[in-house]
C-alpha cells in the first residue's frame, strides 16, 4: 500500500534530481552497466541528463519514490548531454556513453506520448505507485489532446508487462536483439500502445 501522503507530481523538483538518478540507475542497472560500469557514475550522468518538465514523479515527504519519464513533440525526459558525460566520465568513456545513451530514445508518432522510463524504488514496488504515475501521464495526455501512449518493455520484465496490460496497453510489435541476455539483461522488447 502506498504511503498516505503520496503525491503524484508533474515535473521533477530540483532537490530530487540526485534521487532520480539513483532510482533510474538501480532500475536500469544492467542496461546502464553496459555503457557506464560504475553505478555511482551512471547515476550522476543520468541525473544530469534529465529534463525535469518531462516526467511525473511520486513523492512522499522528502523522498522520491518513483519517476515516469516521457517524450513528445520533440522533447525528451532522458537527453544525454555531452558536457556532463565528459566531465563525469572523461573524454573517451564520456563520448562512448553519450553516443550509446542515445539508443534509449524511443520513437513516438505525432499526437502520441512515448513513455521513456517507469521506475520505482525497490522497497516500494508492488504498491501501485507505477500505475498511479502512468495514469497521471494518461490524464495529462488526454488533456493535451494526445491520441495514444506508447512504451516498450524488455522481455525479462514480466511484472511490468503485466502491469501495462492491466492498464490497457496492447502489444503492437516485438523486437529481438542479437545480444546475449547475460550482457544486457534482455534479448528483446515489446512495443505496447494504449489509445486515449
Amino acid at each position: 500500500m502506498p504511503p498516505v501522503d503520496l503525491v503524484i507530481h508533474k515535473g521533477l523538483p530540483p532537490e530530487f534530481a540526485d534521487q532520480a538518478g539513483s532510482i533510474l540507475q538501480e532500475a536500469f542497472s544492467k542496461k546502464l552497466a553496459v555503457i557506464i560500469s560504475r553505478p555511482e557514475k551512471a547515476a550522476a550522468v543520468v541525473a544530469k541528463s534529465l529534463d525535469p518538465e518531462m516526467c511525473f514523479c511520486a513523492i512522499s515527504k522528502d523522498q522520491l519514490l518513483g519517476i515516469a519519464g516521457m517524450q513528445f513533440e520533440g522533447k525528451r525526459f532522458l537527453n544525454a548531454r555531452w558536457k556532463p558525460c565528459r566531465s563525469i566520465l572523461g573524454f573517451f568513456p564520456g563520448l562512448y556513453a553519450f553516443l550509446l545513451l542515445h539508443l534509449f530514445y524511443g520513437n513516438q508518432r505525432p499526437s502520441e506520448i512515448y513513455i521513456d522510463v517507469v521506475a520505482v524504488k525497490p522497497e516500494w514496488r508492488g504498491n501501485g505507485i507505477g500505475a498511479q504515475m502512468l495514469e497521471a501521464i494518461a490524464a495529462y495526455g488526454r488533456g493535451s489532446g494526445m491520441d495514444a501512449l506508447s512504451l516498450d518493455v524488455v522481455d525479462t520484465n514480466v511484472a511490468a508487462y503485466r502491469l501495462y496490460e492491466r492498464l490497457g496497453y496492447v502489444p503492437v510489435k516485438e523486437i529481438h536483439y542479437h545480444i546475449p541476455e547475460r550482457l544486457a539483461g534482455f534479448t528483446g522488447s515489446t512495443i505496447m500502445r494504449k489509445p486515449l
